[in-house]
Order: structure tokens, then sequence, then C-alpha cells
């Protein structure tokens, strides 16, 4: 495939009748983009599970180690020995990348030892061979699976805190969702199944439906703290505005600060472990 598309960029000959002259035919591959694990194997990069988990950002990322068995990462922004500031993380450039998997490669010349520990420092394998097309750049974080990863993992009957939905009220949920869709048109999108009894089958369009159309009815007042409910809500909003056809000045102010105070009030809701790590 490399050689087809280096191919297609250095362009094919072909005969223009209208003006009677030979002219070269070029294509060129401007955006590649997949779920997390899949760019992460184009990208040569460690990916979601690692230290360095993103691809346009150099955070890293800490364990929570109150439990010996927790193996994941997360990425705080508010953490005790170094706090982000929202509005201005360090973004990986374009040219950042190239030059630091370049860095890792030229450390296997040294030894597999010294690329092993470069490779970690940064979240990098080596060098991808996609790289060298000049029409690309560092592929952008994709809407669908962005929403596909952050909707699960909100996690409706995980955890200790007094967000934790009972799995009485969660059954009733799953039924509310399973007989809705009798009433609700097609062209508003896929059935939504019982996502107490067979959450396996959702996938991003339902989870998208099933915070955009039921979730303002069925969590309603199903919270012990009504905080949560507004946190979801609001999450909810920012999606909306992200599926809109066409996108203002002010509506993309409105995403970026709304994210920004979404994640912000995602961390004070979590839990206190990310404050002593």
């Amino acid at each position: 495939m490399y050689e087809e598309l280096v191919q297609l960029v250095h362009g094919v000959q072909a005969y223009e009748r209208a003006r009677d002259f030979i002219v070269a035919l070029r294509a060129y591959l401007i955006l590649i983009f997949g779920d997390m694990p899949a760019v992460a194997g184009i990208m040569r990069i460690k990916g979601p599970a690692a230290v360095h988990p993103c691809r346009v950002c150099s955070i890293p990322g800490i364990r929570d180690t109150s439990n010996g068995k927790n193996t994941s990462y997360y990425t705080p922004l508010h953490r005790a020995n170094n706090i982000y500031e929202f509005e201005d993380l360090p973004i990986r450039t374009h040219e950042q990348f190239v030059k630091q998997s370049k860095w890792v490669a030229d450390g296997r010349k040294k030894s597999n030892a010294e690329c092993t520990r470069r490779s970690r420092s940064c979240g990098i394998n080596g060098t991808p061979l996609l790289i060298r097309l000049l029409s690309l750049s560092v592929p952008a974080l994709d809407f669908m699976h962005i929403l596909e990863n952050i909707l699960p993992l909100l996690g409706l009957d995980e955890g200790s805190e007094k967000y934790q939905i009972s799995s009485t009220v969660l059954a009733a949920i799953g039924e509310a969702c399973s007989a809705a869709g009798d009433t609700i048109p097609a062209c508003f999108g896929a059935r939504v199944p019982n996502i107490y009894t067979v959450r396996h089958f959702f996938k991003a369009e339902t989870w998208i439906l099933f915070a955009t159309l039921f979730g303002f009815t069925v969590l309603y007042n199903r919270f012990k703290k009504p905080q949560y409910y507004t946190h979801f809500v609001k999450l909810v909003g920012l999606i909306n505005v992200c599926l809109q056809f066409e996108l203002t000045h002010d509506d993309i102010n409105t995403l970026e600060k709304g994210l920004i105070n979404w994640v912000k009030g995602y961390e004070r809701c979590v839990g206190s472990f990310l404050l002593t790590q």
C-alpha cells in the first residue's frame, strides 16, 4: 500500500486532449482515522494503556497506588506534584513527533536497552512508515471513537461513590430503553438495546443515542447527588453542539470552554486518589 501511495504522490501521466499535452495526475492521502488501537499501530505508538498514552500531547499517566491490582494509567490534569493548565496543555506537534520517533529509532543503533528506554520516555516505538508522506500529519482524534470510549467509561453501574446506580434502578432504565424502541422512528438511528442485560451490544451509535435521547429522562433523579446528573447533562449538551451541521466561531468557543469545565468537574467527581499521586 505504501508504494501505491508514493506513486500517487509522484503522479501518473495522462493526456489532456483540450490543450494537447501530457499532464501528471496526482493524489494525496490527507487524513487517517480509526479507533485508538488501530491508530496506535499505524503511528507506532504504545497506545492508550501506556505511561504516555496520547498521540497529541505529552502528559504522562499515573496509577492508583491504593489498589495494588490496578495496572491502568490515568492522565488527570490535577495531581499532587503538578497541575497542568487546562487552557495550555503540552501539545505534541507533528514536528515534535517526527523528531521523537527518529530519536527512538536512533537509539537502536546504540543498544536495544537504549531504544526501549527512549521509547518508554515518550510513548513512541519507532518511525512510522507513512511519516514519509508529506501530505499527512499526526491523525486527529476521531469524534465517534472518543465518545464510544467516554460514555461507557462513565460506569453507571460501577464504583463505590455516590454516583453508583443500584442494579434494581439500572434494570428499570434498561427496560425503559428497550421498550422505547417501539415508538421511536427508525430515522433517529438504531434501536437502543437494554443497557442492563445486553450492554455488550452497545456500539458508538447506540451510546450516543442513549446519551442524547434517553439520558435526560431515564437518569433524572436516579443519583443520590444531583451534581452527577447535572454533570452528565453538560456532556450531552456538548455532544449536541458537535453534532451540528455547521459550527460558528461562537460554537467553537462554547466547546472549548465547555469541555475544559466538564473535565474539571469530572476530576472533582471521580475521587480523591488523583490528588495524592
